[in-house]
């Protein structure tokens, strides 16, 4: 087995980034996904925030992985937007991913990418990844993966629009969609430099992944986006959307971060008592709209109306209700109606399977089929989506063919 510091033999098309702390156990899995696909032009940067800084290595050296370049723990509690700062220093690809440390990169992802980066479209190449719930996952929801039964499609997208549904918290979600980020995206080098040296650095927040997506929508005119996967959006045991909404160690996990980011205190200070996600999510957001010069602000009633509908993500009888007298109170000191809190019920989620045909989903039970890990997923994924009869097309055929139309229109990227 050779070194994990090893260096690169073949130049870097693609750079894999995986901030991670203190779970090597399914960072391991992460980064089976990207070997599988037996890239040489790869290149995976593990940005280590560990308590226990030998932790990793060995996780890896125990799997036989070989390949990842580990930046270790500096010794001191890193927040979260400064260990995804120096993981992007270390990439050298002109493409740079970044993925969580529960998540994965499917088999044919990087062939894909081939396809939509080899034309000068756009700087941002954005899809829509499978979500995975571990079997470690809290709750009844454990081992559900989750894919759309679409068939992909591609189309370019206006920066602007992108940032004003932002700025607007314009959704019919808890919050917007995600859009042009470098998270479970493909950004090129030239936009990274553009957005740093105009402000000095990439992640402008504690919310990395929004904070890249607004970054990156305020400096270009369109993006590409990809309908169909890439990549597999894992939740473990110890991801941040299991834990900042329970109880016992999960709520020190939340304290925890808000010791490690100086100034992170929720948009609403009615809601400073919260463990939901929404309130901090929109204090990113103002950080980083004022990276950009604007102001951001969030009504009372939006805020409100965001939090409820996030209390039905909770697995906790006991956070549920913590959280939505919470959000009552809020409610009464606002001044507005607590009606999104007052109706909610706990109904903590079950794994579903089968399809969804409103929403144009299907659910499958993971374990069922006996895959444990994201690395098995990623390697079943293609199989499963030929046996459920998903409306499956050459992707890369049609990639190219779509390509091939934008690229004769009259829309260019900046």
């Amino acid at each position: 087995m050779g070194r994990l510091d090893a260096p690169q033999t073949v130049a870097p098309r693609y750079s894999v980034v995986i901030p991670t702390r203190n779970r090597a156990e399914t960072c391991v899995h992460a980064v089976r996904t990207i070997l599988a696909a037996q890239r040489k032009d790869v290149e995976i940067i593990l940005a280590d925030a560990s308590d226990d800084p030998t932790r990793l290595k060995r996780a890896l050296e125990q799997s036989g992985l070989d390949g990842p370049v580990i930046l270790p723990p500096p010794g001191r509690p890193l927040p979260m937007q400064e260990n995804w700062e120096r993981g992007l220093a270390a990439a050298h690809a002109p493409w740079v991913i970044f993925i969580g440390d529960d998540d994965g990169m499917l088999p044919n992802a990087f062939a894909m990418l081939d396809a939509l980066t080899d034309a000068p479209v756009a700087p941002v190449v954005a899809w829509e990844p499978i979500d995975y719930r571990w079997p470690c996952y809290p709750g009844g929801s454990a081992g559900q993966l989750t894919f759309s039964t679409e068939a992909p499609s591609l189309s370019l997208c206006e920066g602007e629009k992108a940032l004003t549904q932002h700025f607007a918290w314009s959704t019919r979600r808890k919050w917007p969609a995600i859009g042009p980020s470098i998270y479970h995206g493909a950004v090129h080098r030239d936009l990274i430099q553009r957005v740093k040296n105009r402000h000095g650095r990439y992640f402008s927040s504690f919310i990395v992944d929004y904070a890249s997506a607004i970054a990156n929508a305020a400096e270009i005119r369109a993006y590409l986006r990809y309908t169909g996967p890439l990549s597999i959006l894992g939740a473990s045991g110890k991801s941040n959307s299991a834990g900042l909404s329970a109880s016992g160690e999960a709520a020190k996990r939340y304290e925890d971060v808000i010791a490690e980011n100086p100034g992170l205190t929720p948009l609403h200070e009615g809601l400073a008592q919260s463990r939901l996600h929404a309130p901090l999510v929109a204090s990113g957001y103002a950080a980083s709209f004022q990276m950009l010069g604007a102001t951001f602000t969030l009504s009372p009633e939006r805020m409100l109306v965001s939090c409820a509908d996030e209390l039905g993500c909770i697995v906790d009888a006991e956070a549920f209700e913590r959280e939505r007298r919470v959000l009552m109170s809020f409610a009464e000191a606002a001044g507005v109606s607590d009606a999104p809190a007052r109706q909610a019920r706990f109904a903590p989620a079950t794994c579903g399977v089968g399809f969804d045909r409103a929403r144009s989903l299907y659910f499958v039970n993971s374990t069922n089929l006996n895959w444990r890990t994201v690395a098995d997923v990623a390697a079943g994924a293609g199989a499963f989506i030929q046996s459920a009869a998903i409306p499956a097309q050459s992707a890369y055929h049609c990639l190219t063919a779509a390509l091939k139309s934008i690229a004769s229109s009259e829309h260019r990227a900046a």
